[in-house]
């Protein structure tokens, strides 16, 4: 746990959700930051709708992941509300994929930090 602000690590990268998601999108620290503890991702939904985040290790499993949950069928997706910056933790070099009901843009950043 730190107890410091966020610190970038990583160039942003944008993740495209829709309908159907994507493959996912590896996010990964710079070069000069491998050996840093990393795995504080800054999520920003720039949409107008909700997305459902899909994390994993590989780009098919982000995908996979990328599903809203329905009542009595809950999913492993992170769900991030329109407008809204989250800090999460996940494994380094975590990919993420989206979905939503219409387009929307999350932009995502490895750090550390809170």
């Amino acid at each position: 746990m730190y107890n410091s602000a966020f610190i970038s690590k990583s160039e942003s990268h944008l993740v495209a959700s829709s309908a159907t998601p994507a493959l996912g999108v590896q996010v990964s620290p710079m070069e000069q930051f491998q050996g840093s503890n990393a795995g504080v991702y800054r999520i920003h939904n720039t949409g107008s709708v909700i997305v459902h985040l899909g994390v994993g290790g590989t780009d098919a499993e982000a995908q996979a992941r990328a599903v809203a949950p329905t009542a009595g069928t809950p999913q492993r997706s992170v769900a991030i509300a329109p407008g809204a910056v989250e800090l999460l933790s996940f494994p380094k070099d975590s990919y993420f994929s989206g979905f939503s009901s219409s387009g929307s843009t999350l932009f995502i950043t490895a750090g550390e930090g809170q």
